[in-house]
């Protein structure tokens, strides 16, 4: 099918996207208001329906790693106090995240569908980003939150998303997202041929019996790089569950101060924290591969040194003398190999490759893939506030708190291991893949002397000329 070139196809190629981003933005919606009126209900009616109903919005802002300003104009502290106080938080709900991806990837792979792929399904199919930030910013200004702060009557706390952060953000998450599954998905054509031993995946468009095009390489190392992202956060969230059932202390710290005000706040604490979940298992795999936990001030947590309290843990006093984790936390280390292993293989299936080195070859591709992806994940998973009291003339101006995966230190030994463990995780699967059976080639000669094109037939065949 040739794209959208008359008018009648143009408007319904539109409309169509903007379904897309309708439906997205709906489901993303849907999934923040039901948890703002979980808490409500749970928590009890201290907030109006409206309120709740624009604290979801703002919930559905962050799944977009958009950080939630709070204005605080605080009268009554002195008589020189009369501005606001803004801070600004940053804690993006990964579970909520991977919802709007998913759903972003699957319309714009369905978008790109019919086209001739590559770069011109993937504008077709980051079409999507354009209505789906719209909607977005029509959330931001609707979303604008209005709560009297608790004990005086003359403090207003105005909770809000200024509407070019929403813009921006949907706009990048929606246009990459949907325009790389357009790209990998719009072309009807099979699946990338057989990679034979040797070949690196980089040779020009081939037959069945050749090598594979640039796109279907492209598309399995990301493909692959993606699929090690979910099965590194599914094996990091299998390790939290163990630890939660060898370490009685872990336990107590998910379940038992969870319960501690009722079974009703409980589930909704649980609920919560899910929405959070992601971001937790972000954490354990950098940590798992050798990475470290940060903040400002530099590492708080790893392998060779865990915190003594939250304040330690925060930056907000100065580290004890280092003390290694428990011997039980090394085990964390098989996240990482399992995980790196699991990705070369899946990257080498992916590929369709023989032999050794093409394997291995696309096990590595796959890492690469893996390295680069993490870069992103990791910033959405980092939390940060900043506080700006200059306009209320508090003294400090202007201070910025984080926590979170080292960026840099984490980019790397997602690398290191993406290569490495890539690689192996190809090899084994060369290695314990029983090859295709295919028959022995006989090329003919005739009496002219001419060698013609060979044909395959069985060895015990006299051929077709008896």
């Amino acid at each position: 099918m040739r794209a959208q070139t008359s008018p009648e196809s143009s408007a319904g190629f539109a409309l169509r996207a903007a379904g897309w981003a309708a439906a997205v933005a709906g489901a993303g919606l849907a999934l923040a208001e039901a948890a703002a009126f979980a808490v409500r209900t749970v928590g009890g009616p201290t907030a109006s329906s409206g309120q709740t109903a624009r604290a979801g919005g703002l919930l559905f802002l962050a799944f977009h790693g958009t950080p939630v300003q709070f204005d605080a104009v605080l009268r009554t502290i002195g008589p020189r106090i009369g501005g606001p106080v803004r801070v600004s938080l940053g804690a993006a709900p990964t579970l909520g995240t991977l919802a709007v991806v998913a759903l972003l990837a699957f319309g714009g792979r369905r978008l790109g569908r019919g086209a001739e792929g590559g770069v011109r399904s993937g504008l077709l199919g980051a079409a999507v980003a354009i209505p789906y930030a719209a909607l977005c910013a029509i959330a931001a200004l609707a979303s604008r939150l209005h709560v009297a702060a608790p004990g005086t009557s003359r403090a207003l706390i105005v909770g809000s998303i200024a509407v070019e952060a929403p813009i921006v953000w949907s706009i990048v998450l929606g246009f990459v997202v949907a325009a790389a599954a357009g790209f990998m998905g719009g072309s009807s054509a099979p699946a990338a041929p057989l990679v034979r031993a040797g070949d690196l995946g980089f040779g020009p468009p081939g037959t069945p019996e050749g090598e594979p095009r640039r796109r279907d390489v492209f598309g399995a190392a990301v493909w692959a790089g993606g699929a090690w992202l979910a099965v590194g956060l599914l094996a990091s969230f299998a390790a939290l569950l163990g630890l939660a059932l060898v370490d009685g202390r872990a336990r107590a710290a998910y379940f038992d101060g969870a319960f501690a005000h009722g079974t009703a706040r409980g589930l909704a604490t649980l609920g919560l924290t899910l929405l959070w979940l992601p971001t937790l298992c972000v954490w354990v795999l950098q940590l798992s591969m050798g990475s470290c936990i940060a903040t400002g001030a530099g590492c708080t947590v790893s392998y060779r040194h865990v915190p003594g309290s939250i304040a330690e843990l925060a930056g907000a006093q100065p580290a004890v003398p280092a003390h290694g984790a428990p011997r039980i936390y090394g085990l964390f280390v098989l996240v990482a190999v399992l995980t790196s292993l699991a990705g070369g293989w899946l990257g080498a299936r992916r590929a369709r490759t023989r032999g050794i080195a093409a394997s291995a070859w696309a096990g590595a591709r796959a890492g690469i893939a893996f390295g680069i992806l993490a870069v992103p994940v990791v910033l959405l998973a980092r939390l940060w506030a900043t506080v700006d009291g200059s306009g209320a003339g508090v003294v400090g101006g202007v201070r910025t708190l984080s926590l979170g995966p080292a960026v840099m230190l984490s980019a790397g030994v997602g690398l290191l291991w993406g290569l490495g463990g890539g690689a192996v995780g190809g090899v084994l699967r060369s290695l314990t893949t029983r090859p295709a059976w295919s028959p022995p080639v006989r090329e003919r000669v005739f009496t002219d002397g001419e060698t013609r094109a060979p044909e395959r037939w069985p060895a015990t065949d006299a051929g077709p000329d008896g």
